[in-house]
This record gives structure tokens, sequence and C-alpha cells, in this order.
């Protein structure tokens, strides 16, 4: 995990999204509410994978 991705955990996703965007990277949910949203293999290195539950960005080692 770096360290942006740190900074977005316990956001929401609106704030994370600008967070992101304003340090040039853009998000994508992978995981949501317990429901696994599949994505694209690609590979973008300005992207970040993020799991979020209640709208809340949560650290993805937390999930049960």
């Amino acid at each position: 995990m770096n360290n942006i991705e740190e900074i977005l955990i316990g956001n929401t996703l609106e704030d994370a999204i600008q967070l992101a965007s304003s340090n040039g990277f853009s998000l994508r949910i992978v995981w949501q509410d317990g429901n696994i949203m599949y994505g694209t293999c690609d590979v973008d290195e300005r992207r970040i994978d993020v799991y979020v539950q209640n709208n809340i960005i949560i650290n993805p080692e937390t999930i049960i």
C-alpha cells in the first residue's frame, strides 16, 4: 500500500475521488459492501483500486 492509498482510507468515496484526482490518480472500486466489482485486467499505474463499505474507503485487510 502506498502513501496515497493510506491517505484515502477513512474518507468518503466522494472525498477520496477528489483527493486522488488532485494528486493525479483515478480510483476503481473493486469491492463494495460485500460485492466484488469485476474490472479489466489492464495496468494503469495512476489508478488506485479501492474497497468501499458504507460509502467509506476501507483497508482491504479489515474485510472479514
